[in-house]
């Protein structure tokens, strides 16, 4: 690969990852604000929400630039003892979150919480019918 490929690559890289901090950081900050109102601790929040380890909290309350997969992000969520739609509830009905996106060109805040809604679903469809297949 040429200097100037590599370098074109770079330049890409770094839009890319100023997207996603963009579109992180609202997130981590409403994940914030309920981490502190809910009182507990980091460790709290990993063991209810099924997560490895308190370091995992640690790291969505602390990193301003890349967000976690969307299973530790849901199982965060979880932790704090708040739904998805508890959580995603500020961007609802505001006028700013039809016009506001995720990322430039993406989705808005609404559309990816029904994203992950429809994630979570599916997943969770095998274990109820495993569930029923039992009963």
């Amino acid at each position: 690969m040429s200097e100037s490929t590599r370098a074109r690559c770079r330049h890409r890289n770094r839009r890319a990852d100023a997207a996603v901090a963009h579109a992180w950081e609202p997130l981590r900050e409403r994940f914030v604000m309920l981490y502190r109102a809910s009182g507990r601790t980091q460790a709290d929040v990993a063991r209810i929400g099924g997560l490895t380890s308190q370091a995992v909290v640690s790291k969505i309350l602390s990193n301003r630039t890349n967000g976690p997969t969307l299973d530790v992000f849901v199982k965060a969520v979880a932790g704090l003892g708040v739904s998805l739609a508890e959580f995603f509830e500020p961007w609802r009905y505001s006028n700013a979150a039809a016009a506001a996106t995720i990322a430039v060109g993406g989705p808005t805040v609404e559309h990816l919480a029904n994203a992950i809604a429809e994630v979570i679903a599916q997943r969770l469809q095998p274990l109820r019918d495993r569930r029923l297949d039992a009963a």
